[in-house]
């Protein structure tokens, strides 16, 4: 009767908190990053479900593979057409289905009800959440933790119950959630965690309420693992295959400044869990590098923490597996094989952060005073940082009702900032708010001089109003730093033809060989022989 009461306490306290924090993006657009690639302009996705959408959702696409993501878009427009809010309404469902499987595993692993739902509610409405569920293109990020969270509640499942069908169902949700998102690869290695605590299965581990059971040798706890590492490495080869194919493996910046900010990362991501104020965006990397006080305070602090959790070990192991939980989850984000133009970015710490959460809550419960005086005085504190966080993160969550307040928001947070300034100015542009993107683009201009989209949208400015030679100028300048881009020709030839620089324009047209050729022909026909 406990455990009933205790599932519907969770079932009805927990997505009550998600919706409470996360309900007004039912109310927010579609911003434009990221979102015209999956969403919004993606010819395939917006038909639906389709046969030729599900045969191009198991191939490489945007430099990634994840074809459950792309089948969960395509099931949105289906039901939902265009209609934002229903897209951001799945994605907080999702994720209010997540907190409650973490507090349901939890729950079943400890045997603890409060510390359960304190950890899984802190998770629910951090901060640091805002990102992965306020952002339709990262439904990846929701939908993949959903089967992470199932598949480890199946492996409690097979523990308790050992059988070659449990174990296969296991193996299935497993593969599921990488089909969803590549980054849950590190399931394996959190399930040798669990072994040690709170299941108990290593020889001197310490056991939970998920019961020690038998305790199969080292070797044989290794061994049950390695189906699992196998669709790791699988689909390890296949993300770098694609964002090889993609070009989003950077080879710059080097590896050192690599390594120092994914140190720098490490520790931020903690200090952003304690306090988190100032998210942004997207954070670039610093044009003038990582200063080494920074990365050698974070190595500091990392080694410290790491050595202090594996010193208490033995009395205390929820610290030491709530600390590599965090570390090891966070190995696939962490930089080391660049992907993207951001340094680090919240939606990194979705599953790596239950750990530290975890460990945390765990510690807090096991250190404060067995009275009644400090049973009330930790409860009153957990209230208040659940309350406090919710607060906080619904602010957050504002921050996503268009795009322009979300991007002006993060360019207070950062410095030179240029991806960000791109999408601020366009949407400006397309805004009607011209003088507001000009301002915009002259400021990404000075960052990064070699823009040859802020130099083409700066000259479609000036076309619409009139001001061809300016435009020609500018699309010159774009089509200078792209060659290969066939619309900047066909813009620049465009601008000429105003100007009656007829030849001057074939020459341009005669350059492409696409549908922009025929377009200008249209345009045209006395131009062309």
């Amino acid at each position: 009767m406990g455990r009933r009461r205790d599932l519907l306490i969770g079932a009805v306290v927990l997505p009550a908190l998600v919706l409470a924090v996360f309900g007004q993006t039912a109310r927010h657009p579609f911003v434009s990053f990221d979102d015209p690639y999956y969403i919004t302009q993606n010819p395939l996705v917006l038909k639906g479900l389709t046969a030729a959408g599900l045969q191009w959702a198991f191939g490489i696409s945007v430099g990634n593979w994840h074809p459950l993501t792309w089948l969960s878009h395509m099931a949105d427009v289906e039901m939902f057409g265009l209609n934002a809010g229903g897209h951001h309404l799945v994605s907080v469902l999702i994720h209010a289905a997540s907190t409650f499987l973490l507090f349901v595993l939890l729950r079943s692993l400890t045997g603890t009800f409060w510390k359960s739902l304190l950890a899984a509610a802190l998770f629910g409405i951090h901060p640091l959440r805002v990102e992965s569920v306020a952002w339709v293109s990262e439904r990846k990020d929701v939908l993949s933790a959903w089967f992470w969270f199932l598949a480890m509640i199946a492996w409690l499942g097979y523990v308790r119950h050992p059988g070659r069908w449990r174990y296969l169902g296991v193996w299935g949700i497993f593969a599921l959630g990488l089909a969803a998102k590549p980054m849950v690869m590190t399931f394996p290695a959190v399930l040798l965690l669990l072994d040690w605590w709170p299941l108990g299965r290593f020889p001197g581990g310490s056991a939970g309420a998920g019961g020690r059971g038998s305790s199969p040798a080292a070797p044989a706890l290794l061994l049950e693992k390695v189906p699992f590492l196998l669709l790791s490495a699988a689909s390890l080869a296949i993300t770098l295959i694609a964002q090889t194919r993609d070009a989003r493996i950077f080879v710059t910046p080097d590896l050192p400044t690599r390594v120092a900010n994914a140190l720098v990362s490490t520790a931020w991501y903690v200090g952003k869990f304690v306090w988190p104020s100032g998210l942004a965006l997207l954070y670039p990397y610093p044009v003038e590098g990582i200063p080494p006080w920074q990365y050698l305070a974070a190595g500091v602090f990392l080694a410290t923490v790491t050595a202090a959790v594996l010193r208490v070990g033995r009395r205390l192991p929820y610290l030491p597996v709530g600390w590599f939980w965090y570390l090891a989850t966070l190995l696939p984000v962490i930089g080391l094989f660049q992907v993207g133009a951001q340094a680090r970015a919240d939606r990194y710490t979705y599953l790596p952060l239950v750990g530290v959460t975890t460990a945390a809550v765990w510690f807090l419960g096991d250190a404060a005073p067995r009275n009644r005086s400090g049973r009330g005085l930790l409860a009153a504190g957990a209230a208040a940082a659940v309350f406090l966080l919710a607060g906080a993160a619904f602010v957050q969550t504002d921050l996503w009702r268009d795009g322009i307040t979300l991007y002006r928001h993060t360019l207070q947070i950062t410095r030179d900032n240029p991806v960000i300034l791109y999408n601020l100015a366009t949407d400006y542009k397309f805004g009607g708010r011209t003088r507001e993107a000009v301002a915009a683009y002259g400021e990404l201009l000075r960052i990064d001089p070699r823009n040859a989209k802020a130099y083409n949208n700066l000259g479609d400015i000036d076309f619409k109003i009139g001001l061809y030679p300016a435009a020609a100028e500018l699309f010159g300048q774009a089509a200078r730093l792209e060659p290969e881009n066939t619309t900047f020709h066909f813009n620049l030839g465009m601008a000429l033809a105003r100007q009656g620089k007829k030849d001057l324009a074939l020459e341009q047209w005669r350059i492409i060989r696409t549908a922009d050729a025929e377009r200008a022909r249209r345009l045209y026909p006395e131009i062309f022989p």
